[in-house]
């Protein structure tokens, strides 16, 4: 796995793109636990999270960003604050639409307690049901609508050339990887976001459209101490 400086030697930006670098939070107890995080749910990092987000931090420090964001959730801000502290001059800003998928009444419950209602969802989205939500909660097409109009908005603020670092979450991310790499949601199945996983995505300002240079990259893991 390459590091983000080799990222960026051998996949220099094209014209008319913006980079994205989408990543995930850090780990939290609710991760460990395998229970239902979702937007609800304002969880803390735990010690390793700590250490993974330290990490992510120096993977970024010489990449020139011009701008880090994060979700409204606390696991996202200060995963991303360990980003920002490399780059004085940015303001880490949160955005709305980015926030993890809201599971509704299954927030804060293991996932092995709730195995006949998890697949009630997620079968159904695998036959191409997208508008299945979570009871009480939401659904992988309200989910794609909102996160891939907050982050095409994002992309759109910053200039040709930019880079910019986005902290988001587990689900969320696969649905948009889905949506905008696969163009087809029925991918998220297969597409694994690790804790501060990193995913390098060229954004083209003319046709509005993503291509993937790396999809899901810890390369900064060995940094965790």
């Amino acid at each position: 796995m390459m590091s983000l400086n080799m990222i960026e030697a051998m996949s220099p930006l094209p014209a008319d793109c913006t980079r994205l670098y989408l990543c995930r939070h850090g780990e939290t107890n609710y991760n460990v636990e395998v229970r239902f995080q979702g937007s609800g749910i304002n969880s803390e990092l735990n010690a390793r999270g700590q250490a993974q987000a330290k990490a992510l931090g120096l993977a970024f420090k010489d990449v020139k960003l011009q701008g880090v964001y994060c979700s409204k959730l606390l696991r996202a801000r200060v995963t991303a604050q360990a980003i920002q502290c490399h780059y004085p001059m940015l303001y880490l800003q949160e955005i709305d639409g980015i926030q993890e998928m809201h599971f509704g009444q299954h927030e804060g419950i293991k996932l092995d307690e709730l195995q006949k209602e998890f697949h009630s969802v997620i079968d159904r989205w695998d036959e191409g049901e997208y508008d299945v939500a979570w009871p009480g909660g939401e659904s992988a097409s309200q989910l794609e609508r909102r996160g891939t109009e907050a982050l095409i908005k994002l992309c759109l603020t910053h200039a040709e050339g930019d880079r910019i670092a986005v902290v988001c979450h587990s689900r969320f991310n696969r649905i948009i990887l889905a949506s905008l790499i696969h163009h087809e949601l029925r991918a998220m199945a297969d597409i694994v976001q690790n804790n501060t996983c990193i995913n390098v995505l060229d954004f083209n300002r003319t046709t509005r459209t993503f291509q993937a240079v790396t999809i899901n990259n810890t390369d900064h893991w060995k940094w965790i101490v």
